[in-house]
């Protein structure tokens, strides 16, 4: 085999073993019969079959049986005519856990035109996969939920949408009125089982003591994450010979469960089992997924609390709101299914190797590339683009990232791809640097799709803050019609509904914010203004709706700032906010800007619960919020000061904590003045 390496590569044999063994790709060789005659380094961690585990035998070692023989009967004659096979391909690694892999077979022939071999490539996008699954689940759980009232029917059909996407198994467990957990729905993409789980909850039943599992969920208000069920586990979890057995024949691999929530309190949970067959284990990732269902499922069952008490106007506003959140089109899943670019440039910028892909998108034989520049290959302006990143490279001599556009000239009406090209070092046996290497992706189908979702963004921004501006209207008027009148308790309704659509309308601005920050399209349009004046208002309108907490400002007068108005004013919100809802005592609320080296420092402190070591290092992570004792019986989804802190990296600084458990908190940050 390493003979027939040096034959493909010629004089750069070696650079071309060296490329082969460093690459973040897995890559197999085979004879025509498609015995393994080669693996890198990547193959074996992707797959956890070391080299010995897999030379000389086929590629069915690590077949998933998630493909029917028409495939594998398709790629056979694709890769036996001489053609290129590719597709996304599911196998099975070492462990038995599935891997998904952007899957490229070359069949390479000899000087006469004869197939000697085949070359594999295999790029690892599991996690893709997983977040693109959770991603579908999360936006079919989404219309669900905000397609009905009845949250018990809803949630019966995200338990049945979780299989297979997410799960082998899903239950949805409440507690009823006499506090008696019942379970509302279970699924399995077993039809029988299905059966055989309702028979096996009314036999044995969920002791509500249990250490661990959905009871201690429910008590405590917290997620559990199992990432891998052992017999162990298995053991200290079942109360009986019987009930041991049964946990047994599930066959639990992997257990996530999130609360779910009625009124701030923890009123049930849902529970997301994989089994041995499937063989994945869950992550953050998953968890995170998990704990928005549910967090999306509590709110639909908060809204239906509320709603059943409300006018029959007011409802069917609300499900109007919803027709027209179902009415949205789902959003276009990327697609990433080109194959590598794979080339090495010697310190002058010309090409010593060149894989096929690369040659194929330039439409030249690789022999008249070898040699040549960019600003042979490519227009002007891209070729000074490639240059100066490999400048970088050979500048700071370690892995870089670029994105990097290309054009092919030789065809008509050409076409402008993005790549993303990863970029490295090359050293001789004297770790002496000679060349880089890149590896370039086509992501110009992700590009488009990220231009979908930015126009989508604007359609989503009209389509939901429009209904629920006229549904505050229209609940404001109704509560006027009943001021001064004997109706307290539909008053106090109306005065929770506002509240709610006040919530929920925060909660709009800081999902649109995220999205636009995932884009990259965060709008800042920066102006001169008084940010001491904008405080005093905000902390003005605060003090009016708490008698516990002392709202004060100080600040010496000179406050111009040169910032976006309107973000800096959502920043100092969140900030007073949490200041006030993590003050349950009250106490001092203090908003200081002062100047310092031509910048104004703005900082807010608070007398509050304080926020421990660890805590500090993640409030700023997406969707984290604190997870202690106290910290739990507070609401939000947790991106308040993710997106805060965005919006103040946009001005050139970032949000700093300073705090002691039980001692409150301060948070500051610096603005560039006038």
């Amino acid at each position: 085999m390493k003979k027939q390496i040096k034959e493909a590569a010629g004089s750069d044999g070696q650079k071309f073993r060296t490329i082969v063994e460093q690459t973040a790709d897995a890559i197999f060789i085979t004879d025509v019969e498609g015995i393994i005659e080669y693996v890198n380094p990547a193959f074996e961690k992707l797959t956890g079959y070391n080299r010995r585990d897999v030379i000389g035998k086929t590629p069915q070692i690590i077949k998933s049986g998630m493909h029917s023989e028409k495939f594998y009967h398709t790629l056979w004659s694709t890769i036996k005519s001489g053609k290129i096979f590719r597709d996304i391909i599911v196998n099975r690694k070492k462990n038995g856990e599935l891997f998904y892999a952007d899957h490229t077979i070359t069949p390479v022939k000899n000087r006469n035109g004869k197939i000697i071999y085949f070359s594999g490539i295999w790029k690892d996008i599991t996690q893709n996969k997983q977040v693109e699954e959770n991603s579908e689940y999360l936006l079919k759980a989404g219309k669900i939920l905000a397609s009905s009232l009845d949250y018990k029917t809803t949630l019966a059909r995200i338990a049945q949408i979780a299989v297979p996407y997410v799960a082998d198994w899903c239950s949805v467990d409440l507690l009823d009125e006499k506090g008696v957990l019942q379970n509302v729905a279970v699924m399995h993409k077993n039809p029988a089982m299905i059966r055989w789980a309702k028979r096996l909850i009314k036999i044995v039943p969920p002791y509500m003591e249990a250490p661990q599992g959905l009871p201690n969920v429910i008590r405590t208000g917290k997620p559990e994450l199992y990432p891998y069920i052992t017999d162990k586990m298995l053991i200290s979890s079942a109360r009986n010979k019987m009930e041991l057995q049964i946990l047994k024949r599930v066959g639990f691999y992997s257990v996530m469960i999130a609360p779910i929530f009625a009124r701030k309190k923890a009123i049930g949970g849902i529970t997301f089992v994989t089994t041995k067959d499937r063989k994945k284990s869950y992550g953050k990732i998953d968890l995170n997924m998990a704990e928005e269902i549910a967090s999306r499922a509590s709110m639909a069952i908060d809204n239906a609390m509320l709603y059943q008490k409300a006018k029959e106007e007011i409802i069917a506003r609300l499900k109007a709101e919803k027709n027209v959140k179902r009415s949205q089109k789902q959003l276009q899943d990327i697609i990433n299914g080109s194959s590598a670019h794979i080339f090495v440039k010697d310190l002058e910028g010309k090409y010593l190797m060149i894989n096929h892909q690369r040659a194929k998108f330039l439409h030249l034989k690789i022999k008249d590339i070898i040699g040549r520049k960019d600003n042979n290959l490519f227009p002007k302006e891209i070729a000074k683009k490639l240059i100066e990143n490999d400048q970088k490279v050979l500048k700071e001599q370690k892995e870089l990232i670029f994105e990097e556009q290309l054009i092919n000239q030789k065809i008509r009406n050409p076409i402008i791809h993005t790549f993303l090209s990863v970029k490295f070092p090359l050293h001789d046996l004297n770790n002496k640097f000679y060349a880089i290497c890149g590896i370039a992706t086509n992501i110009t189908e992700r590009k488009e799709i990220e231009k979908m979702k930015e126009d989508f963004l604007g359609i989503v921004s009209h389509e939901l803050k429009t209904p629920v501006t006229s549904l505050k209207i229209y609940t404001q008027a109704l509560a006027k019609q009943f001021e001064g009148s004997e109706h307290r308790t539909i008053i106090r309704f109306f005065e929770k509904m506002d509240l709610q659509i006040d919530r929920l309308t925060r909660i709009i601005r800081e999902l649109l914010d995220l999205s636009r920050i995932d884009v990259g399209k965060l709008e800042i349009k920066k102006q001169k203004f008084n940010i001491e004046g904008m405080a005093s208002d905000i902390i003005e309108n605060f003090q009016a709706t708490t008698r516990k907490h002392k709202l004060i400002l100080k600040s010496n007068g000179n406050s111009e700032i040169f910032a976006d108005e309107d973000r800096i004013r959502q920043v100092l919100i969140n900030l007073i906010n949490n200041a006030i809802k993590y003050s349950p005592d009250g106490g001092k609320i203090i908003t200081t800007i002062r100047p310092i080296n031509e910048k104004i420092n703005v900082s807010v402190k608070d007398d509050g619960i304080g926020i421990n070591k660890e805590d500090q290092r993640k409030i700023f992570d997406r969707f984290y919020q604190v997870s202690d004792s106290i910290g739990a019986n507070y609401t939000g989804l947790g991106m308040g000061l993710y997106i805060s802190n965005e919006i103040i990296k946009q001005h050139g600084d970032k949000i700093n904590v300073r705090s002691e458990k039980g001692k409150g908190a301060t948070f500051s940050f610096k603005l560039p003045a006038k």
